[in-house]
């Protein structure tokens, strides 16, 4: 299976708060090197928990 395969498994595979963390995280590199945990919430508009949640599955799917 090709890299651009696996890419479309797994982006077929998030859900829209998966996407929103990810564009928070990248939105908040603007002003972080790494971006702390909390700060992600603000960004993507989840509470702490939620975000721990995606964030836990974009980790499976080594995002």
């Amino acid at each position: 299976m090709s890299d651009a395969d696996v890419a479309v498994r797994v982006f077929r595979k998030l859900e829209s708060r998966d996407i929103r963390v990810l564009q928070a995280i990248e939105l908040a590199m603007s002003h972080y090197e790494f971006v702390p945990e909390d700060v992600i919430p603000r960004y993507a508009g989840l509470n702490l928990e939620e975000t721990r949640f995606r964030l836990g599955r974009l980790d499976k799917f080594r995002l």
